[in-house]
């Protein structure tokens, strides 16, 4: 996800990416933003983990974790494109 997320972010620096997958039984998940985005990546990535029931953490301008499912996806991305605006 990591790799995907930076070259998208290459070719639209002033956004942010929110890319899911499942694995093993488990939901994943990675908030990335380009360095011309204005999104709080911590706070927008605390808020998807705690709709996701997930655990994760982050630095600087990405923040991943893994959730026991990710049926709350929907909710998770509204959040955070509320948090971007």
């Amino acid at each position: 996800l990591q790799k995907l997320a930076r070259g998208i972010l290459a070719v639209v620096p002033a956004k942010a990416v929110f890319l899911t997958s499942e694995f093993g039984g488990q939901g994943l998940f990675l908030l990335s933003a380009g360095e011309g985005s204005s999104l709080d990546v911590s706070a927008a990535g605390k808020a998807a983990a705690a709709i996701l029931g997930a655990k994760g953490g982050g630095a600087g301008q990405s923040f991943q974790g893994k959730a026991p499912s990710l049926d709350q996806r929907a909710e998770a991305l509204a959040k955070l494109m509320e948090m971007g605006h």
